[in-house]
């Protein structure tokens, strides 16, 4: 890791995410075994929960956000943030709201371009196993 993400627990977010299955898997119609097996299921309940468990930490750790912005480049953020969600409005108020929302941008980044819904699939589906 470099000093971007040193900051960030991503262990943390991606035991959020487990919580979140286990505490909705008794809610589909499906089994928990197929839900592992389907991936567009899998995938779905993974975005859903992700951004739960990022809007969570980014809430919990709002103080760490402008560091780890910071440390990215403001500038490539907004850029990224431009890029994924359209224009990146700046009107008076506090910075840390535009800190909390680039710093969510970067952790969601760096969580898809290093492979976190297969990483937390894998451990979801140990956790499974060793549990039966």
């Amino acid at each position: 890791m470099n000093k971007v993400y040193d900051r960030v627990d991503f262990e943390q977010i991606v035991e959020s995410i487990k919580e979140k299955f286990n505490d909705d898997k008794d809610l589909y119609f499906c089994n928990f075994e197929e839900i592992l097996r389907n991936n567009d299921t899998f995938e779905e309940m993974y975005n859903k929960f992700k951004e739960e468990a990022i809007d969570e930490y980014v809430s919990k750790y709002d103080y760490e956000m402008e560091e780890i912005v910071n440390s990215y480049g403001v500038f490539k953020a907004i850029r990224s943030y431009q890029k994924e969600y359209g224009e990146f409005i700046i009107d008076s108020g506090c910075n840390f709201k535009y800190y909390n929302q680039l710093g969510y941008l970067v952790i969601e980044e760096y969580m898809s371009e290093n492979n976190y819904c297969e990483k937390t699939k894998d451990s979801i589906k140990e956790d499974y196993k060793n549990n039966e």
